[in-house]
This record gives C-alpha cells, structure tokens and sequence, in this order.
C-alpha cells in the first residue's frame, strides 16, 4: 500500500529577496520562521500582538493593524491563564467596559 499522494511541486514564479517585507502572525512556527528569516536580515514584523493559537484571534489582530487601532499602554492587562493541564500561558487582554 502506498500512503503517499505523488504530486509535483512547481516553482513558485516569484521568489523572495531583500526588497520584499513579511510578517509573521500565529503560533510558535511563525515565530521560528520569522526569526530564521530575521537572522538571514529579511525584513520582517513578528507576532505584533503575541503568540496568537486560533483563527478569531487572529482576524481581530490584523482588523487591529489594518484599521491601524493600536492599543495604548492602559488598556494592556497581563493575565495568567491556567490551562486544563495546569500548563500556564501569558496572555494580553484588552479590556471592555465591565473590567475598565
């Protein structure tokens, strides 16, 4: 049995260089990509809001840049949030008129 898909895989027809920017946003991968490609001096934005783990999260940070609506030191809480595996992460919180 072959569990393996056979397909070719073309060039792309652009390839990147020095000129071109790139951001990186999502989990860890992205962090490591960016940070491979920072050694290698591409110029590169890494994470603006954080590591990021799902989708929604990430469509409200890029609505975030593109709407250029940055958050100001007042409205960043730093939150400890115990996982179900009592694994702890550091998140960012912007707050909403309850918790203000």
């Amino acid at each position: 049995m072959n569990f393996h898909l056979q397909f070719p895989i073309h060039p792309f027809p652009q390839k990147i260089n020095y000129s071109h920017s790139f951001v990186f946003i999502g989990s860890c991968f992205s962090e490591n990509i960016s940070e491979i490609m920072n050694m290698h001096k591409f110029n590169v934005v890494e994470n603006s809001h954080g590591v990021l783990y799902n989708p929604a999260s990430i469509a409200v940070a890029l609505r975030r840049v593109i709407k250029n609506d940055w958050m100001t030191e007042n409205e960043l809480f730093l939150q400890m949030i115990v996982g179900i595996h009592g694994n702890t992460t550091v998140g960012f919180l912007t707050p909403t008129n309850k918790n203000v």
